[in-house]
């Protein structure tokens, strides 16, 4: 009876532990936490800093769409650059990068999408100015049944992308 009883506690603790540890991780780990019900809204928006004679970049962030419905993004707009596209890295079997526009990126209610490096992401094609580290670009989502949804994204050097992702 005593080792049956041991073993249960210890099931239970371990339990415990681990409820506690994702219910924690969970929370850190959401970008959208902050983002109200009902609203469509991006964090975490940079862009890459482009000096002058570069004639693109690239914008990246994370699209929380906290309503009931679907959303789709159908296209994008930038007053920073002639054209702005949505665009997606993908890799094939030998593990060679290409980089193709996407039509649209749906959000299921709820969800969120990353537009990151080496996955989904906005090209900003044919820019008017230099972009340097620290600048604001903002970009507008255009989304399906005519909503527009405004980003304000911090330009960051190529090098320092990966740091300061929180």
């Amino acid at each position: 009876m005593k080792i049956h009883y041991f073993a249960l506690l210890a099931v239970l603790a371990i339990s415990a532990c681990g409820g506690d540890v994702t219910g924690d991780s969970d929370e850190i780990s959401s970008p959208c936490a902050d983002i109200p019900r009902g609203s469509l809204a991006a964090v975490d928006a940079w862009v890459r800093a482009a000096p002058e004679g570069r004639p693109t970049s690239a914008a990246y962030f994370t699209l929380c769409n906290q309503s009931a419905e679907s959303r789709t993004v159908l296209g994008v707009e930038a007053s920073i650059a002639g054209a702005a596209e949505l665009h997606e890295t993908t890799r094939d079997r030998d593990g060679v990068a290409s980089m193709a526009p996407i039509d649209k990126v749906e959000i299921a209610p709820g969800a969120s999408a990353a537009f990151e490096p080496g996955g989904a992401h906005v090209m900003l094609i044919g820019l008017n100015a230099p972009i340097a580290p620290g600048d604001q670009v903002e970009i507008t989502l255009q989304i399906e049944g005519g909503e527009a949804v405004t980003i304000e994204a911090t330009a960051r050097d190529a090098a320092d992308s990966g740091h300061g992702h929180h």
